[in-house]
């Protein structure tokens, strides 16, 4: 069986049997939520506690590198 693409994976698995095309509005509208929730999850990230930080293994360093990344890259 095939997978279809998901917001956020980025893999797509195709079998040379099934081909299926997507509705392009379909695609469009899973690329703008995948970049709402990455932006979301890069907003609560920078939000966290520095003690939730450090159980996390994540450094400033870490949470500034990820805020400083536009919204469509991963």
């Amino acid at each position: 069986m095939s997978e279809i693409a998901k917001p956020c994976h980025g893999t797509i698995e195709i079998n040379p049997t099934i081909i299926k095309i997507q509705n392009p509005f379909a695609v469009l509208w899973n690329a703008i939520v995948c970049w709402y929730y990455r932006a979301e999850e890069r907003r609560q990230m920078k939000e966290l506690e520095p003690r939730l930080r450090e159980d996390l293994g994540l450094s400033d360093e870490d949470i500034f590198g990820e805020m400083s990344k536009p919204f469509w890259r991963r």
